[in-house]
């Protein structure tokens, strides 16, 4: 039994890598598929807008409406360094599949009030928000996100969708591909999961100050 899901998962993981290397990007409809990894949408604004999110616009409580899930905390290792953060373990991007986390922009000092509240709560560095704090937190807008898919990329698939990175940068096992001018930095781990980073394109230092 356990064999056979082991190859179904695998023919599915085939199956999407090939969409991903060599098919357009139709349905089987005739339509134009939407809601993909590598739709960015730059806004005259600065701004740019991925899976139907603005980031800098929409608000933790705009994207619960259109997927009816995923769960607000605080992070924090210490508390000064506190972040919050809307999680959705199983998140729909067109034909991938994977966790989607979404981080807040708030005032640093706002943050280590409601860090200050809140109550540690399924993790090490996770807190659940204090009751007083839950509605302001549902219409904190979205500075960035994280995706996170199902299935392993490869730089080969990851320049086919996004192109050619303007940089490419590497830490031990971590080659970051970088993409300023979409706010996007796509992160190729050898040992471990992919991670796809965004940002408004303005605020793009915020991912490569620290690697720098």
């Amino acid at each position: 039994m356990k064999k056979s899901v082991l190859i179904i998962l695998v023919l599915i993981g085939g199956v999407v890598l090939y969409f991903m290397q060599l098919q357009p990007e139709i349905s089987n409809t005739g339509k134009k598929m939407t809601g993909l990894p590598w739709q960015i949408e730059i806004l005259p604004d600065g701004n740019s807008s991925i899976f139907g999110i603005t980031l800098g616009r929409s608000t933790f409580s705009d994207v619960k409406r259109s997927t009816d899930s995923g769960e607000i905390a605080i992070m924090s290792v210490e508390q000064a360094d506190a972040s919050l953060e809307m999680y959705i373990n199983r998140f729909q991007a067109g034909v991938l599949t994977g966790k989607l986390v979404l981080v807040a922009r708030l005032p640093q000092e706002q943050l280590a009030e409601i860090r200050r509240r809140a109550i540690r709560s399924g993790g090490e560095h996770k807190f659940k928000l204090h009751p007083d704090d839950r509605l302001k937190a549902e219409f904190s807008v979205i500075e960035s996100m994280t995706f996170i898919p199902l299935i392993n990329l490869d730089e080969e698939v990851v320049r086919q969708r996004f192109g050619e990175p303007a940089e490419i940068i590497k830490r031990k096992t971590l080659t970051h591909m970088l993409y300023p001018e979409k706010g996007l930095d796509v992160i190729v781990d050898s040992e471990g999961k992919e991670v796809l980073q965004y940002i408004s394109p303005r605020y793009f230092n915020r991912l490569t100050d620290p690697l720098r």
